[in-house]
């Protein structure tokens, strides 16, 4: 009887395949060069602006495309994209009306094109834009001063933060800084480009055991703009600490969708305090999800910041890790379900700083690290039974599946899995024949 199942479910499933189960192929995108002006008696050219395109309220373009940028009142290969992240084409959205936005100053204004734009497939034309408001007027950049990083004895990251170009273009961004907060006489040179968001820069020839100040800095036509912070940090003291300590990271491999644990091991001759490091990973493959403490750091203070990797240990009654070797945290990520079949990425320490219990700081030459790497682990699609081939030796093992007969490995799940939605069923099964039939999936 279960015999005579598994063969109507293959037969429904080739059914499914004639009918045309594949999956949509990606199309062209379509291709608009323009001008882009403000409603403004005098059709003033939109100097910088990011531009948009929607189709029934969706957005079709992507922002972090250089393309999607107006300078000096045009833009050229804009693109209207109606492929989703997998390639698979939205063809409801053929034959719609293209309606255009475009950000000033953080602001989303609607941008009325000089005739209707309908998408079509591969439709390359040029296109003009009134922006629905009027210049603003010029002002100087505003900024924001951030916390410092990677803090050494003779060197400092510092961080800042363009929150708006004051509606002309930046010309020069960077830092002031100096030991006296009212003198910041020095000067640090980030960039001489138009930019918004997020910039540093690396700091070095200081003095040791010394506190600096320093403040965002940016110009426009306008003149120049600063921040309303002044923070300040105080370089490391370098001392000759007879504390030795190895860091170790694994090599890891994982499935998308599994949750790995990246374990920080410590092989150290004792009386370490405290513990500050970044942990590099890779945002494209893994995405962080929780931390434990150690079997060295039971009861310690364990956090890490996801934002920048970095890991801080202590303990707050002023223990020391124990002498030898174990870990000190173990932290959790989840592979990112999108991630492609052999992708990989190093997992690195840096600014690894070591504290004993006076407060000393460990020297450099006493750290050793041994930094790791994680790879999504290999496996061809459709390739069920992981012979390198896909054939009907697939397909009957991933009919077992959905039937629940067998219960698949990770790596038979994965292969199994071909539409992505975490189950074994028909819909996979056909897929599997479609790649057996060498038919678009």
């Amino acid at each position: 009887m279960g015999r005579k199942f598994c063969i109507a479910l293959l037969a429904i499933a080739m059914v499914m395949f004639v009918a045309g189960a594949a999956f949509a192929a990606p199309v062209m995108p379509a291709v608009y060069d323009g001008t882009a002006v403000y409603n403004d008696a005098g059709k003033t050219p939109v100097e910088a602006g990011l531009l948009r395109a929607y189709i029934d309220d969706e957005l079709v373009s992507k922002d972090i495309d250089p393309n999607s940028h107006i300078k000096d009142g045009a833009f050229s290969n804009f693109l209207g994209d109606i492929n989703d992240d997998k390639g698979d084409a939205d063809y409801t959205k053929v034959g719609k009306p293209v309606v255009f936005k475009v950000v000033i100053g953080g602001q989303e204004y609607d941008a009325i094109a000089s005739e209707p734009v309908i998408y079509t497939i591969g439709d390359v034309r040029n296109i003009e834009l009134t922006v629905q408001t009027v210049p603003q007027p010029k002002v100087v950049p505003a900024l924001q001063t951030l916390s410092a990083t990677d803090i050494a004895t003779t060197s400092a990251t510092l961080n800042g933060k363009i929150t708006s170009n004051g509606n002309a273009a930046i010309t020069e961004y960077g830092f002031k800084w100096g030991t006296n907060e009212s003198s910041l006489t020095n000067k640090l040179i980030v960039g001489e480009s138009n930019l918004t968001g997020l910039f540093s820069k690396n700091l070095t020839g200081l003095a040791e055991n010394t506190t600096y100040y320093y403040q965002a800095y940016a110009t426009n036509s306008e003149g120049t703009g600063t921040a309303s912070e002044i923070e300040s940090f105080k370089t490391t003291t370098n001392t000759n600490t007879t504390i030795e300590a190895t860091f170790d990271l694994p090599e890891l491999q994982g499935l998308p969708g599994d949750v790995i644990e990246v374990p920080v091991t410590l092989d150290s001759t004792g009386g370490i305090a405290g513990v500050e490091l970044v942990i590099s990973t890779c945002d494209e493959l893994l995405t962080y999800q929780d931390i434990d403490e150690g079997s060295l750091t039971d009861g310690f203070m364990v956090a890490y910041n996801e934002q920048n990797g970095k890991l801080v240990i202590a303990d707050l009654d002023g223990a020391t890790i124990p002498q030898g070797t174990g870990t000190i945290a173990v932290l959790k990520f989840k592979v990112n379900d999108e991630v492609q079949n052999g992708q990989s990425c190093e997992l690195q320490f840096s600014g690894v700083v070591l504290s004993d219990t006076d407060s000393k700081t460990v020297a450099a030459g006493n750290i050793n690290i041994n930094n790791g790497s994680f790879v999504v682990i290999t496996r061809i699609m459709g390739d069920v039974n992981g012979d390198k081939l896909i054939n009907v030796s697939d397909v009957i093992k991933a009919v077992n599946f959905a039937l629940e007969k067998e219960t698949p490995t990770a790596e038979e799940r994965y292969a199994s899995d071909i539409n992505g939605d975490g189950r074994i069923s028909v819909a996979d099964v056909v897929a599997i024949i479609n790649l057996v039939l060498q038919k678009q999936v």
